[in-house]
């Protein structure tokens, strides 16, 4: 095409056209992703995003989880607060890189080794620590810890983020210091669960806890336990006397279920025992 001709500037004006509107949609694709990434921080992290670095004033954090499956949260807490040092778990879910670990259990008190020597401990997911508590924000605690090994309260093990667990599970109290004789009051449930009914037979065990050899809590020697069945859209209840010291309650389901299987309009394909829970109740009251 010569220049100067009407077809001339016809293709231009289409090209112009298709340049601009190429451009455009770049800018709606760019400003669509940070509107997304916008979304996704507001999802996986509390505001302000630097609220663990106004809490500590500068001092050292160690964030201890347990069952983190979406790192995103962990990833964006650390980009926010450059107080926090070292990412830990209980269960080797820590996302890397960096200074991750999987401490051990160095006594019966809830005591885990090693120590992470910083100012500060950010539990998350349902991680209960003894130690002073600074401040709460979503479903995270910061506690003070001075540098001193980290004592743990409390905690499950084998459930998933939603409550449920598989085919065992276990709580483990470390903090008995206010109790007293009481009973462990342990609750298995299908009621999430209907209509489809597959009954799990239910051991439920209590007793001291101890180490075993790979360094993790156990039960040093069943002082109780009772079974039971677990079917679809019920509960069921077990009351265990707590023996004397820090104790371990621990469930085995067998069989469990499958969701999709039993139901195939249902897309969760875990295999499932119930919902696990346990609380002390005092003899006494209180």
């Amino acid at each position: 095409l010569r220049r100067g001709t009407q077809a001339f500037a016809a293709v231009a004006s289409v090209a112009a056209i298709g340049v601009l509107s190429w451009s455009l949609a770049a800018e709606v694709y760019a400003a669509e992703g940070e509107r997304l990434a916008s979304r996704q921080i507001a999802r996986n992290l509390p505001a302000p995003y630097d609220w663990v670095d106004r809490a500590t004033n500068g001092g050292t954090v160690v964030i201890l989880g347990q069952k983190i499956a979406d790192p995103i949260g962990v990833y964006l807490t650390e980009f926010f607060n450059p107080s926090v040092t070292k990412v830990w778990s209980l269960d080797g879910t820590a996302p890397g890189p960096g200074a991750i670990l999987t401490p051990d259990l160095a006594a019966v008190d809830g005591t885990l080794t090693p120590s992470p020597e910083t100012d500060y401990a950010l539990a998350l997911n349902g991680v209960e620590l003894q130690a002073p508590i600074v401040t709460r924000n979503g479903g995270a605690t910061l506690y003070r810890i001075g540098g001193q090994p980290i004592r743990l309260a409390s905690g499950y093990t084998g459930l998933y983020t939603d409550g449920w667990m598989a085919d065992t599970a276990a709580y483990t109290r470390y903090d008995v210091s206010r109790d007293g004789p009481g009973f462990a009051v342990v609750t298995l449930s299908r009621e999430r669960w209907c209509p489809h009914d597959k009954p799990g037979g239910a051991t439920v065990r209590i007793g001291p806890v101890g180490i075993g050899p790979d360094k993790q809590p156990g039960i040093a020697e069943v002082t109780q336990s009772k079974t039971g069945i677990v079917h679809a859209c019920e509960a069921i209840g077990f009351n265990l006397a707590v023996p004397p010291g820090p104790w371990r309650v621990e469930v085995s389901i067998e069989p469990t279920f499958v969701p999709r299987e039993l139901d195939p309009s249902r897309s969760d394909a875990r295999e499932l025992g119930a919902v696990f829970e346990t609380h002390f109740s005092p003899l006494f009251g209180g």
